[in-house]
């Protein structure tokens, strides 16, 4: 219950609920709880190098799943 009525001063006062020190940007939607320096940050989270590793060996299984397949038709 704390935390929701710290949550509502924070908006009320329109201060960023993430770095509590700036403004909140509202360009984007109304009910934004960051400003604008947090969302960006929020956005360009990084992609777990464990997810790229992943995505890398399922490319490569299907390009050679592909190949194998087109060199049993000829």
């Amino acid at each position: 219950m704390q935390e929701n009525k710290e949550t509502n001063e924070y908006y009320e006062n329109g201060i960023c609920k993430k770095c509590k020190q700036a403004y909140i940007d509202t360009s984007e939607g109304k009910y934004s709880i960051l400003c604008s320096e947090c969302r960006e940050q929020q956005i360009q989270y990084p992609i777990p190098k464990i997810l790229i590793g992943i995505g890398i060996l399922l490319l490569v299984l299907v390009v050679r799943s592909i190949i194998l397949i087109i060199n049993n038709f000829y």
